[in-house]
């Protein structure tokens, strides 16, 4: 199973350090705005977790860092889902810099589904969903 997913950022003066490059943690922020988009991307579902308050933390990162993006550049976040469960997703990244194709980052992030007191819940509409991913 792949999803494939792109956002677009551009990179700021908060997105970097003193030298003008974009701190290593803030590439997860990019990777999290990006899955967050692709959840947008599915409307009934997001609404669906915003309804039933189901929150989805991050449970492990694997991240590579190939190199640098630096102030003003534009960036692409590909998202791909690779593995949807009942409790959980699995998604790779891709960070490139926009027009040439370079690769900066490479990650999987692991998520959970939580409900408000941070138990494990199923996602909503699984079945559904699990349908629509293949």
């Amino acid at each position: 199973m792949t999803v494939f997913f792109v956002s677009k950022f551009r990179i700021y003066y908060e997105d970097t350090d003193a030298g003008g490059v974009v701190y290593h943690p803030n590439y997860l922020n990019f990777m999290a705005r990006a899955r967050t988009e692709w959840l947008h991307s599915y409307p009934d579902f997001f609404e669906a977790l915003r309804q039933q308050k189901i929150l989805t933390p991050v449970r492990s990162v694997t991240i590579d860092y190939h190199a640098p993006a630096i102030l003003d550049d534009e960036i692409i976040v590909r998202v791909y889902l690779k593995k949807f469960k009942s409790v959980s997703a699995l998604f790779f990244h891709e960070i490139y810099r926009y027009n040439t194709e370079v690769l900066l980052c490479t990650a999987t992030v692991k998520i959970a589904c939580v409900n408000q007191n941070l138990q494990l819940c199923c996602w909503p509409d699984y079945q559904k969903m699990l349908a629509l991913f293949k």
